[in-house]
């Protein structure tokens, strides 16, 4: 069909086809800035942990199980710590001998496992109450947390933190001015994810959470949360969060706590 045709229009042809691939290759590749499409992620399944608050305030998980013993973590401020397991028909004797030279009188959270009722389980959590004289956590979950949980668990991955750690941002990134200009420095150190990396994180770390959450390990994270006082359902809501968000959530993040800090520093002047 080509042969009435010259070779300079043959040329011509044939790099303006090669213009045309290009172009549509070019103009199907996404670049950095283009959304990530939502992961598909399964419910987390039921585990049977929920949150109560003592009367004094001091927050605690708890989850019946068909174990032999009670399982005991009692999360308190930087190192304080205390984990034990009972027996579980004669916990509370078990318990009273356990707890006699055990520190006591700091802030913590209390996260509870084993065979035993829920009435049984909040009686437990009083008697540690009561003999540690526990104090509830000084402090909530941030607002910032709340809006921006996949940013603020970036910045927490990135300094080697659990899941839910204090977040500490980079002094640059809460210094005054231009707030563009203070947060965009610190990023760059850090080395924000690009397209594919975020990729990656949103499902390695929704991974991590499944898997975490299901292991043995879980009373840990219990007890973590239950001293970072976390709503009963924010885990969950981390979990499916990570499936739609985006690379820009650890800027957004940093942003919001970088207002805050200094909100609190205008108020304090």
């Amino acid at each position: 069909m080509f042969h009435g045709l010259s070779r300079r229009t043959l040329n011509a042809l044939i790099i303006g086809c090669l213009l045309i691939i290009t172009y549509l290759n070019l103009s199907t590749t996404p670049d950095e800035d283009t959304p990530l499409e939502p992961l598909t992620l399964a419910p987390l399944p039921e585990t049977g942990w929920h949150l109560w608050y003592s009367r004094e305030g001091v927050p605690v998980y708890w989850q019946s199980n068909a174990e032999d013993s009670l399982r005991i973590a009692v999360q308190g401020d930087e190192d304080v710590s205390f984990k034990t397991r009972v027996n579980g028909q004669d916990w509370a004797t078990a318990l009273k001998a356990r707890l006699m030279n055990s520190d006591s009188d700091f802030a913590a959270g209390i996260a509870l496992q084993g065979p035993l009722s829920e009435t049984e389980l909040k009686q437990a959590a009083s008697y540690l109450i009561s003999t540690l004289q526990l104090t509830p956590p000084p402090k909530g979950m941030s607002e910032c947390r709340q809006q921006h949980p996949v940013g603020a668990l970036w910045w927490n991955r990135e300094q080697g933190k659990s899941t839910v750690s204090d977040v500490d941002l980079p002094a640059s990134a809460l210094s005054t001015g231009d707030a563009q200009a203070a947060i965009q420095p610190a990023m760059q150190t850090q080395g924000l994810p690009g397209r594919d990396a975020w990729q990656a994180f949103r499902s390695g770390e929704a991974k991590r959470l499944r898997r975490e959450w299901l292991s043995p390990a879980a009373i840990d994270i219990a007890a973590d949360l239950a001293y970072h006082r976390w709503p009963e359902n924010d885990l969950n809501h981390l979990y499916q969060t990570l499936a739609t968000a985006q690379r820009d959530a650890p800027h957004a993040f940093a942003l919001c706590q970088r207002a805050a800090t200094n909100s609190v520093t205008r108020s304090s002047e």
